[in-house]
């Protein structure tokens, strides 16, 4: 046995004799009284002889310990064979019966201690379900390290798929409907039943789901290395088969196998070293060559080119329309009617035009906005609009109406 560990039993026997009678309170209560014992709590947690369910509750015997003092008492009370969830289900609903009776009954005595059994009974399912899943955790993160071949982790693995699949159907078995029937109104029963047991399978369930996802993706990584080993494996074989064959050197063929060439190739660039005196005729060669081809396309893009021709601007003569004269003579007749309202698509349908009508409006609106100021105040008009029948919310001129004041 290796030296440290050899003390390490020494030093924990000697703290479990030294703190014989504290163990012993906390085997007969279920907690222990942390006040004046402060030091000795601190040395049996840290030798994971107590443990805390959650900062609330006291300290308490872990579940190794109860059992080695169960097993040397002989005590049938709390002696527990084959420990499963079903069985300690039915535990917890016994020990309430007995509770509920021993209250009914008034007997204060049976009642505390049926109370301390239904703690423990919780605390006993609440610390298996913890350390079971601290052990598959650890399992699953080390990959199974205590195995080295692939087909053993595959084995292991698909035999805590297993465990977690039983673990899963044991938490089913957990009825918190008929619990809370059994709790009743009592508060302490509740507190333990429905609050910090339903609060610890939830948890629990949750772990579990996520393990047998990471479960099934090591599986799977676990058989694509197998496949690579056979293939390894394989090659080997053939090796040993054929002794006299020599693989062929794939960099120096103008094809590589896919197998073979997984490096992404290397982009370089060259670059002259102008520091080599041997190669100083070449570079002046390059250099010469490079201003030539330069000069030549200078005086091809030169050859290339032509005269500017510069012509004359043309005249533009602006020429009155004959639509122009129309406008001028809508807005004279604007300017006779002497405050009537004269309509432009009225108008517009007197005269004789090549103009459609939404031109003809357009024409009157400029007509209006090309006069200066002093001429547009003679002027009032009203835009008559309407709204598209197809596309709501699109309003269109209809018509325009001119007047003067």
């Amino acid at each position: 046995m290796n030296n440290d560990l050899y003390k390490s039993g020494l030093k924990l026997l000697r703290s479990l004799g030294k703190n014989a009678e504290l163990i012993m309170n906390a085997y007969s209560h279920g907690e222990i009284d942390e006040i004046g014992n402060e030091t000795a709590i601190e040395t049996l947690a840290a030798n994971h002889v107590l443990w805390q369910p959650n900062p609330e509750e006291g300290m308490r015997l872990t579940k190794e310990i109860r059992s080695l003092i169960e097993k040397a008492l002989r005590d049938e009370r709390n002696c527990q064979i084959n420990f499963n969830i079903g069985s300690a289900i039915a535990r917890v609903k016994i020990h309430i019966t007995h509770y509920k009776e021993a209250i009914l009954q008034d007997r204060a005595r049976d009642t505390e201690r049926h109370q301390r059994d239904i703690n423990e009974d919780v605390y006993i399912i609440v610390e298996s379900l913890r350390e079971d899943l601290t052990s598959l955790w650890e399992h699953i993160n080390n990959e199974f390290g205590l195995v080295l071949t692939i087909d053993a982790k595959i084995r292991e693995n698909k035999l805590a798929q297993q465990q977690v699949k039983d673990i899963l159907e044991g938490l089913d078995m957990f009825d918190f409907k008929e619990l809370t029937e059994l709790a009743g109104d009592d508060r302490i029963l509740r507190k333990l039943l429905i609050v910090n047991l339903q609060r610890e399978v939830e948890s629990c369930s949750n772990s579990l789901h996520g393990a047998q996802v990471r479960l099934y993706k090591m599986l799977g990584h676990f058989k694509e290395l197998k496949s690579q080993s056979v293939l390894v494996q394989g090659f080997q074989n053939f090796i040993d088969n054929n002794p006299e064959y020599e693989p062929q050197c794939y960099p120096e063929q103008s094809w590589i196998p896919t197998i073979f060439n997984l490096i992404t190739p290397l982009k370089l660039k060259g670059y002259a070293d102008i520091n080599r005196e041997e190669y100083e005729t070449e570079f002046v060669k390059i250099v010469q060559s490079l201003k030539n081809e330069e000069q030549q396309q200078l005086t091809d893009d030169r050859a290339e080119s032509g005269p500017i021709l510069i012509h004359d601007q043309e005249k533009i003569s602006y020429e009155e329309s004959y639509e122009y004269g129309l406008l001028d003579q809508f807005f004279c007749s604007v300017i006779d009617s002497k405050g009537t309202k004269i309509s432009a698509v009225n108008y517009f349908n007197k005269i004789d035009t090549k103009w459609e009508n939404e031109f003809w409006l357009f024409g009157v609106i400029g007509h209006l906005d090309s006069l200066d100021k002093q001429a547009q105040q003679l002027f009032t008009y009203k835009m008559i609009d309407q709204q598209h029948p197809i596309f709501t919310g699109n309003y269109y001129i209809k018509d325009i109406e001119l007047w003067i004041h």
